[in-house]
């Protein structure tokens, strides 16, 4: 580590960071179809809402069990809007980060007046509330059954339902999802982030609202997690609830 990179923000950068990306650029040459869609792109895409968690804990002090609820309401607003509603893909796209990224607004503001195990149980009982109602929703979400018929995109003569196009497109994603955490923590928003963790109570007196920045933190986290969601809505022609809540 050099003296110019911050401990926060340790992790792969620069030459490491390159060669990892070549590598894994290079897996749909290297191994069969079934492992690059069913390990290789499902591994970067939830792999993508681990680093919403990770971004979370490590950087906010704040472990939440909500991401993968929110990796649900992504993922299956790209299914209603298009399988149901049958709109292009990237209207299905926008409004799956809009929308999640929307409810893990709200539930940061729930959530985040609260620290540790609170803040831990709250967020579990956001997720397991989402689970319920969408699992007992036949008019919206179909229920236990899920929506059929989510189909991927298609760019031209290139269509993500490819292993390589659609592996391309979730390292793609996680990617940039990988340095935009990266490049938020270096920022003086993700400084103060850091020092909220360490002394919430010194924050308060030096001018920082601390529950606005917990908030954004966890509204961004959302974002992250959907982003996940969004790049891997074309591994099946269903998307299922249960599959994303547990």
């Amino acid at each position: 580590m050099t003296a110019e990179e911050p401990r926060s923000a340790a992790g792969p950068s620069g030459p490491a960071a390159l060669a990892i990306l070549a590598l894994l650029a290079a897996c749909p040459l290297l191994l069969p179809d079934f492992f690059v869609v069913q390990i290789g792109a499902q591994s970067l895409f939830l792999g993508t809402v681990a680093l919403s968690v990770v971004f979370l804990s490590r950087f906010a002090g704040m472990f939440s069990l909500a991401q993968i609820a929110i990796y649900g309401v992504s993922g299956y607003t790209v299914a209603i809007l298009t399988a149901t509603h049958r709109l292009p893909w990237y209207a299905g796209v926008i409004a799956a980060l809009a929308i999640a990224s929307a409810v893990a607004f709200v539930f940061g503001l729930v959530a985040c007046r609260t620290q540790g195990i609170y803040f831990f149980m709250i967020t579990l009982a956001q997720a397991m509330l989402l689970y319920r109602f969408v699992d007992q929703d036949h008019a919206l979400a179909n229920g236990h059954t899920g929506i059929n018929g989510v189909r991927a995109p298609s760019f031209g003569a290139i269509s993500l339902s490819s292993p390589g196009a659609f592996y391309g497109v979730s390292l793609a994603a996680a990617a940039a999802m990988y340095w935009l955490v990266r490049r938020v923590v270096r920022t003086p928003f993700g400084l103060t982030l850091q020092g909220i963790r360490d002394n919430p109570r010194r924050m308060r007196p030096l001018g920082f609202n601390v529950a606005a920045y917990r908030v954004a933190a966890f509204t961004l986290a959302g974002f992250v997690a959907a982003v996940g969601a969004s790049s891997g809505s074309g591994t099946s022609r269903r998307s299922r609830w249960r599959s994303t809540s547990r």
